[in-house]
């Protein structure tokens, strides 16, 4: 967004009409030729603005418009500038701060929150944002999604304030919501003690503070954990694992372990794993040991966010 020194004077015009609407302005804009209001209505932004810049406009404005409307007019800019700004004192814009927040995501962030609303607030909300932004949001969707939209924004009347403001607040709370997932320091932490080798690991978590060694070993997955898990969940987990990975994986661990994960397996896909153990795996190599046990961590883990299998520690 431009600083106002950067504005001329028909951006400044545009920016209050983006902030009071035309409502309230339209009045004043009578001494104005089709000319003039058709290059403001170009310059109208789609984002909101930003309290500091909307004091800063109105300060200006005041002085900007003394020499082009009409004195008789029984109008205030200021008194309809005061009128908005009553409704909240913190807000400007039409009190949309939840819109400029979510202008402020990436449009990744922007697809994925869209997700879950419906096809209005969909139009309403890229309508909200940036062109540029709104259009690389709108790339994301696919084509049945593209079509829905175009027909929703194609039909859609204009919306009341009271529709607007309910749209933002609803932006607002899942926005203040989604705040409180936000990647604290242990979680950034876990992120990489589960590429730790567990010997490591566990010298490692030999030298920590009593209290942040048990955080980081109740929230770090194992190969020795998943080990101890039954049949069905070992099942779901390697079978998302190569032939050779999983002769890696098992190579080195006790013969009760490699039989329980050989059990949870076609007869072809044991057969190429036994195969793989004798000719493949090499239980002395660590690095590859290592690199397979963080295939199969990483299958758990997703596994377990998609809620398909549960770990008993």
């Amino acid at each position: 967004m431009k600083n106002i020194g950067e504005l001329t004077g028909i951006e400044k015009i545009a920016y209050i009409v983006r902030i009071i609407g035309w409502d309230k302005v339209k009045v004043a804009f009578k001494s104005f030729d089709r000319e003039t209001i058709e290059a403001i209505e170009k310059h109208i932004p789609a984002h909101a603005i930003m309290k500091d810049l909307a004091n800063e406009l109105m300060a200006d404005f005041t002085h900007l418009v003394a020499n082009t409307v009409s004195s008789s007019d029984d109008f205030s800019l200021l008194d309809a500038w005061d009128e908005e700004k009553n409704g909240s004192p913190n807000v400007v814009s039409r009190k949309l701060d939840g819109f400029v927040k979510l202008s402020q995501k990436s449009e990744k962030e922007i697809f994925e929150f869209l997700s879950s609303e419906s096809m209005i607030n969909k139009v309403v909300i890229l309508k909200s944002l940036p062109i540029e932004l709104s259009q690389r949001v709108f790339a994301l969707f696919d084509t049945d999604s593209k079509a829905s939209y175009a027909i929703e924004a194609a039909s859609a009347t204009e919306l009341t304030d009271e529709h607007l403001i309910s749209i933002n607040s609803a932006i607002e709370k899942r926005l203040a919501n989604s705040t409180g997932k936000t990647v604290t320091s242990i979680d950034k932490l876990l992120s990489l003690t589960d590429i730790v080798d567990e010997d490591e690991l566990n010298i490692m978590l030999e030298k920590l503070p009593v209290d942040l060694a048990k955080v980081i070993r109740d929230n770090t997955l194992t190969i020795s954990i998943i080990a101890a898990q039954d049949i069905k969940v070992l099942s779901a987990i390697f079978d998302e694992i190569s032939s050779d990975d999983t002769a890696q994986a098992i190579c080195g661990m006790p013969i009760e372990f490699q039989n329980k994960v050989l059990e949870t397996l076609t007869p072809t896909r044991k057969a190429d794993i036994k195969y793989a153990i004798e000719s493949v795996a090499n239980p002395n190599d660590k690095k590859a040991t290592s690199m397979a046990h963080r295939a199969v961590i990483s299958v758990a883990k997703e596994l377990l966010k998609k809620e398909e299998i549960f770990i008993v520690r």
